[in-house]
């Protein structure tokens, strides 16, 4: 039979005692460090999921055209809400556009001043990105503006245009500078 070095055995009832130790007092209790929040809603739709993120590239557009009519035809941007349901009784949808404003244009969306997409073409300058419904009624930036109403159940959509107009004094000055454009812009629905 083997036999332990006393010292060794004592040294292994010390383990054993600490751990049956550890074991029986009660953890103390850490201060919570994980919190969930979160809002529970009944929307009537929901916006399709490829128009999280809305892409709309301008066809080319000479400045002639520009100094000539001010802007650009609009061209078309639609959103679809799928999974409608009217019976929850908020059917009148609104919409609410967040940007960097144009200085020269108040209430039409500024061109990044960042890079051009390429990283390596001039920028254009001298113009802004203006919002309309399609009987030319505009929709500025930081305002509430009535999008429709849910007309069935379902899916559903909201069709503005967004046109490239150029600002007042490039304009005058003829002083509206070729290249790139590109702007961002948040958009928001909401049902009442």
């Amino acid at each position: 039979m083997y036999s332990l070095n006393p010292y060794l055995r004592a040294m292994a009832w010390l383990v054993v005692g600490a751990v049956v130790l550890v074991l029986a007092v009660p953890a103390k209790a850490e201060p919570k460090n994980m919190f969930f929040a979160g809002r529970l809603v009944a929307e009537p739709c929901t916006l399709r999921a490829a128009d999280a993120l809305v892409r709309l590239e301008f066809p080319s557009v000479a400045t002639r055209d520009l100094y000539r009519r001010t802007r650009t035809q609009g061209q078309p941007v639609v959103l679809h809400l799928e999974g409608c349901d009217t019976t929850l009784g908020k059917n009148q949808v609104s919409l609410y556009f967040d940007g960097t404003e144009s200085s020269g244009l108040p209430g039409l969306l500024k061109l990044s001043s960042t890079v051009s997409m390429d990283g390596t073409a001039e920028l254009a300058t001298g113009v802004a990105i203006g919002l309309e419904r399609a009987d030319g009624t505009p929709l500025p930036l930081y305002q509430t503006h009535p999008a429709g109403v849910l007309m069935k159940d379902g899916s559903n959509e909201i069709s503005f245009l967004a046109y490239l107009q150029g600002e007042p004094e490039a304009l005058k000055e003829r002083t509206i500078g070729v290249g790139s454009f590109m702007a961002a812009m948040t958009f928001k629905l909401t049902y009442e």
